[in-house]
C-alpha cells in the first residue's frame, strides 16, 4: 500500500477531495488457539480478583505456547501483546474496589439482617408509635486527611507525568464519628484531633465536638467516654428518650466488654452490620461521606494558600478541616431524609447483592 501511495503521490496531492478516512481493522490473530487460551486464563484470574500486569500475560503466553506446541517463532513480544489486547478488548484499568470478595451466603445474610431491622422497627412502633424514629440511630466513623487530592484529573493527552501537588500531609488525619436518628436529627459530629494541646484561640462550631487525642483513633474507651457519654446520651436526655436502637458496623472497637456493659446499663440496643457488607448496608457509606473530598479540592483551587519557609504549599490545617466537617454536616439536611426510610434503603441495597453475585 505504501508503494502505491508513493507512486500516486502527485495525484493524491492534487485531489485532496478524493481522500477519505479508512478504518483500520484488526487482523485475525496468527495464533488463534494460543490467544483464545490466554484470554480464558485472563478471565479466570480476573474473576478471582487477581491483578495482572503485562509481563505476566506475556509469560503465561509462553507457557501456553509450550503446552500446546505452538509455532517456535512466537515470542510473546510487546508488539504481539498490544495487538492481543486490542483484539480482545482488554485495557489497563485503575483498580476501583479492593478487599475480600463478598461471602457466598451474602444474599441470605443481607436478607436476615433486613428482617431483624424490620423486627426492631416493629417493636419500637408498638411501644412508642410514631415517635419510634427518634429512637432509631445510625452511626459510622471515617478518617479525613489533611491532603485529599483526587486520583483523576484532566491533562493534555500524552503527558507522561501527571502530578498532583499536595502539602505533604497525606498521612495526617482526623477521625470523625457521624450519627443521626431516623427522623433526620443529626447529633454533633465527634472529631478526634491528633494533638495533646488544644488549638490556640479556636472555638469549635456548635455542631461538632472536638476531642484532642494523640492517636486520633476510635477505641472502645474513646467510643464509650466520648461518643456515648458526651454525644449520644446527652441527645437522648434532651429528647426524653429512655431506650434506643443503634446500628453500626462490626469494627473490633464496637465489640468489647466496655461497650456491652455501657449499652446494657443504658438500654441501648446494638445492631451490628454483618462483616464485609458495610458497602451494601451502611447508609453513611452510601450518602454521608461522598462529598468530604470535594471541600479539599475546592480549597486547593479557589481558597487562600500560604507557603512554608521552604516555599512549599502549607496544609489547610486542622481548623479549616474542622470547619469543613461542620459545614458538611450542617448541609446534610436533604440527605438526612434518606435516613427516615432506613429499612427501605436496606431493601434497595439487597439488589446490589444480586449484581455482585452475578
Amino acid at each position: 500500500m505504501m508503494r502505491e501511495w508513493i507512486r500516486e503521490r502527485e495525484e493524491i496531492e492534487e485531489s485532496p477531495e478524493k481522500l477519505k478516512k479508512t478504518k483500520i481493522r484488526n487482523r485475525n490473530p496468527d495464533y488463534p488457539e494460543l490467544e483464545s487460551t490466554v484470554f480464558q486464563w485472563i478471565k479466570e484470574k480476573r474473576e478471582s480478583g487477581i491483578c495482572l500486569q503485562d509481563y505476566q500475560i506475556q509469560n503465561q503466553a509462553m507457557i501456553i505456547k509450550n503446552e500446546i506446541g505452538a509455532d517456535e517463532k512466537f515470542s510473546a513480544s510487546r508488539g504481539w501483546l498490544y495487538g492481543f489486547l486490542t483484539r480482545n478488548n482488554l485495557s489497563l484499568r485503575r483498580v476501583s474496589t479492593t478487599g475480600l470478595d463478598l461471602p457466598k451466603d451474602t444474599r441470605d445474610v443481607v436478607s436476615n439482617f433486613i428482617c431483624e431491622c424490620e423486627d426492631l422497627v416493629g417493636f419500637l412502633k408498638r411501644i412508642h408509635g410514631a415517635d419510634f424514629r427518634k429512637r432509631f440511630f445510625n452511626m459510622d466513623e471515617t478518617a479525613i486527611r489533611l491532603d485529599e487530592p483526587n486520583n483523576y484529573t484532566y491533562e493534555i493527552t500524552g503527558t507522561r507525568r501527571v502530578k498532583a501537588t499536595t502539602s505533604g500531609h497525606e498521612m495526617n488525619k482526623v477521625s470523625v464519628a457521624f450519627c443521626a436518628s431516623a427522623n433526620g436529627e443529626k447529633l454533633p459530629a465527634l472529631i478526634l484531633v491528633p494533638r495533646i494541646t488544644e488549638l490556640k484561640d479556636f472555638v469549635p462550631p456548635y455542631n461538632v465536638l472536638v476531642v484532642y487525642n494523640k492517636a486520633a483513633n476510635f477505641s472502645s474507651p474513646v467510643i464509650r467516654d466520648q461518643f456515648f457519654r458526651r454525644v449520644y446520651q446527652p441527645h437522648l436526655d434532651r429528647n426524653d428518650v429512655s431506650d434506643s436502637v443503634l446500628i453500626w458496623d462490626s469494627a473490633p472497637c464496637h465489640k468489647s466488654k466496655e461497650i456491652d456493659t455501657y449499652t446494657n446499663l443504658n438500654s441501648v440496643k446494638i445492631k451490628s452490620i454483618p462483616p464485609r457488607l458495610t458497602n451494601l448496608l451502611q447508609p453513611p457509606d452510601v450518602c454521608w461521606f461522598k462529598s468530604l473530598k470535594q471541600y479539599w479540592n475546592d480549597w486547593y483551587i479557589n481558597g487562600e494558600h500560604s507557603e512554608t519557609a521552604a516555599g512549599n504549599l502549607r496544609s489547610p490545617g486542622y481548623v479549616n478541616l474542622i470547619n469543613w466537617i461542620s459545614e458538611i454536616w450542617r448541609n446534610f439536611d436533604e440527605d438526612m431524609k434518606l435516613i427516615t426510610t432506613l429499612v427501605s434503603i436496606f431493601k434497595i441495597r439487597i439488589y446490589c447483592v444480586d449484581l455482585f453475585k452475578g
